[in-house]
């Protein structure tokens, strides 16, 4: 049996229960999630090409600004591998381990304490309303990455959202990245006239940092995506999601496969 990546652990755990109170544990659910990211990514990706109309906005979680940091800075992640007695096996834990340390690096750097020099010493500084709301995005899509789906079909997708999903979960972003080129060649070979909505190619651009999307350019991206290594150019119909082997292959959220 193969293991799921780290990336696909910690897209289906999310950071919240590590850094909480007690031990962590894998289940066999969590697991089954984390093996099978790809079709919940494939049934998210087709449903935005496909679907007429955006989804309804809907809220960010709650958020504690001052928690959050707190909690972040109390413990290092190399510290966290004892509360991991739930993993039975050793590798599935250390590769955890890793992608939340890399999580946690990069959200420390997304808002780091600052201080101006007074004359009775340094004086820390609160961070705007801009960083915070930063700050917190970055934190949902770390504890939740296929949030860029739910905003992608939402039409609210920005693109500090997808930079942090390719800093955090490059692998994910990959993945994503490809099963679009793989549902836009489908829906061409199907209408050969198709036309993406303005609104959703704006989206597309923002997914795939582009200034602007187009019919050229899905053609072009089409025509490289068919020229990339057979392993990668095959639709993993057959591979599971969570694979080590399989490059870029990793997690979901519960919430939208079970939509």
């Amino acid at each position: 049996m193969t293991n799921p990546t780290g990336e696909a652990l910690l897209a289906v755990l999310g950071l919240d229960p590590l850094l909480g109170e007690g031990r962590l544990r894998l289940t066999v659910e969590k697991r089954r999630q984390a093996m099978g990211l790809r079709a919940t990514i494939r049934k998210e990706v087709r449903r935005f090409i496909r679907a007429a109309d955006f989804d309804d906005e809907r809220p960010l979680p709650e958020f504690d600004y001052r928690k959050a940091l707190e909690r972040l800075t109390e413990e290092a992640p190399e510290q966290l591998a004892d509360r991991l007695a739930g993993f039975e096996d050793p590798e599935e834990a250390l590769a955890f381990v890793a992608a939340a340390s890399r999580a946690m690096t990069y959200l420390r750097n997304v808002l780091r304490p600052r201080s101006r020099v007074t004359m009775t010493g340094p004086k820390p500084v609160p961070p705007s309303d801009f960083e915070v709301s930063r700050f917190r995005r970055a934190l949902a899509l770390v504890n939740d990455p296929l949030l860029v789906l739910e905003d992608l079909n939402e039409g609210t997708l920005a693109r500090g959202q997808v930079r942090t999903l390719a800093e955090v979960f490059p692998g994910i972003y990959s993945v994503i990245k490809d099963e679009m080129r793989l549902a836009l060649t489908d829906v061409i070979a199907e209408r050969p006239r198709y036309e993406i909505p303005r609104q959703k190619a704006r989206m597309l651009a923002i997914l795939t940092e582009t200034r602007e999307w187009s019919r050229e350019l899905a053609a072009m991206l089409q025509a490289n995506f068919g020229k990339a290594d057979p392993e990668t150019e095959k639709p993993p119909t057959n591979r599971p999601l969570g694979d080590k082997t399989a490059q870029g292959m990793q997690t979901p959220v519960q919430r939208i496969a079970t939509r």
